[in-house]
């Protein structure tokens, strides 16, 4: 790039960060950085392009914890950002990364809600914050700026992670989008680590993605897809197989009312288990396919999760309340992953479960397609009110040959 942060490389061989300086180190590779580096392959590419730097020693230091200002310093580089005038910060001046910093502000990229009027350049970047940051830079393609509005319409519920109640509904679009492009993935306990700090390793495989994302239509991203008609219709299921709704959750009450509980659904995820698809909401609803017994397998091109909200009219106990709305054809789940994991409350977990009069609790309910059913059913067992959600183009059709 052509253009430069104010003092930046005066203050390079003082502060020893992510500057043009250590290029001529990454020429011939990074001392510490060896050739079966998990992310050696994104620092060459980010050093060869002058977006990150080395020490003067000829180490990278991959392990090292990235600043606010380091991070928005290769952001601002790869989008690309004009020099811009901000007074939004009162802690930058003088700074070697205030002209980034004032950069990002002016595209957006960086908010006073997100960090008061005291930026704290030199404190560790969360998780959280590189994932605000990351998908406001996404948003600029107008393309991107759709899916993002669109994610409005999720709840925290509908992101994979373990700590997802923790997660404000100002960050969820923001998150989503991350996520959802394979910027930013979870750790392998699936928890998203909202206040987690990253390496510079670890950052620049983030803004290397990053770089390249950018120039791919979100509409390539499974995951994208599937959050996208989550947010606009409650249910991923064209996203990941070929059945066909037959209601939209977002506009339609679909409600059983019975004398013990009026229960909602508000979310129907599609869980394919033949082919090549794998749903982002595998790990939350089943951890591990491989856990499932093979006869639960049996005749199932995949499984079904309905989520409700349910409001007791009465205190009782499970077989009360929960074993008496279902999935039709439905089905069950029998280890304790989801629910030690996620906290689900679902009709066969392990632990008791009471209602509340006049408490609404979120259920989650198990249920299965395959090619004996035209039709995914969600009902209750003490009434005939019953609605159809999904048509299986797939089950054979019988002709009758009537002579």
């Amino acid at each position: 790039m052509n253009w430069k942060f104010g003092s930046l490389m005066l203050v390079v061989a003082v502060m020893l960060v992510f500057t043009a300086a250590g290029t001529s180190a990454a020429a011939s590779g990074f001392k510490d950085v060896k050739s079966d580096h998990w992310a050696k392959g994104a620092i060459d590419f980010a050093a060869k392009r002058d977006y990150v730097g080395g020490y003067p020693d000829g180490s990278f230091r991959p392990n090292g914890t990235i600043t606010r200002a380091e991070f928005v310093v290769v952001l601002a580089r790869i989008a690309e950002l004009p020099a811009a005038k901000s007074g939004l910060f009162t802690d930058i001046a003088g700074h070697w990364a205030e002209g980034a910093i004032k950069s990002a502000v002016a595209a957006g990229f960086v908010t006073k809600a997100d960090f008061g009027t005291r930026f704290k350049p030199s404190q560790a970047v969360t998780r959280l914050e590189m994932a605000r940051m990351i998908a406001r830079a996404l948003a600029e393609g107008e393309d991107y700026q759709a899916y993002l509005k669109a994610f409005s319409g999720l709840y925290n519920g509908d992101l994979p992670f373990v700590d997802y109640r923790d997660i404000m509904k100002a960050d969820l679009p923001l998150i989503a989008l991350s996520y959802g492009a394979s910027i930013m993935n979870g750790y392998p306990d699936a928890s998203f680590g909202l206040e987690k700090t990253a390496t510079r390793a670890e950052a620049v495989v983030m803004l290397k993605s990053f770089h390249d994302k950018r120039e791919k239509a979100p509409e390539d991203f499974q995951y994208l897809r599937e959050l996208k008609e989550v947010a606009e219709t409650g249910m991923n299921a064209q996203a990941v197989s070929n059945l066909e709704p037959q209601v939209n959750l977002k506009t339609d009450d679909i409600t059983l009312e019975t004398r013990n509980y009026t229960v909602t659904l508000k979310r129907l995820y599609v869980l394919p288990f033949e082919g090549d698809t794998v749903s982002m909401y595998e790990r939350k609803y089943f951890w591990d396919r491989n856990l499932i017994a093979p006869r639960l397998l049996a005749n199932k091109q995949g499984y079904l999760i309905g989520v409700v909200n349910m409001t007791a009219k009465v205190t009782a106990g499970r077989d009360e309340i929960t074993r008496t709305f279902h999935l039709n054809p439905s089905a069950a789940l029998f280890y304790e992953e989801p629910t030690e994991k996620f906290g689900l409350i679902h009709h066969d977990m392990k632990g008791q479960y009471f209602s509340e009069k006049g408490r609404t609790d979120e259920i989650t309910i198990y249920g299965y397609y395959n090619l004996d059913y035209f039709y995914t059913m969600f009902q209750a067992d003490s009434n005939l009110d019953s609605h159809i959600l999904l048509f299986n183009p797939d089950k054979p059709r019988v002709e009758y040959n009537v002579q």
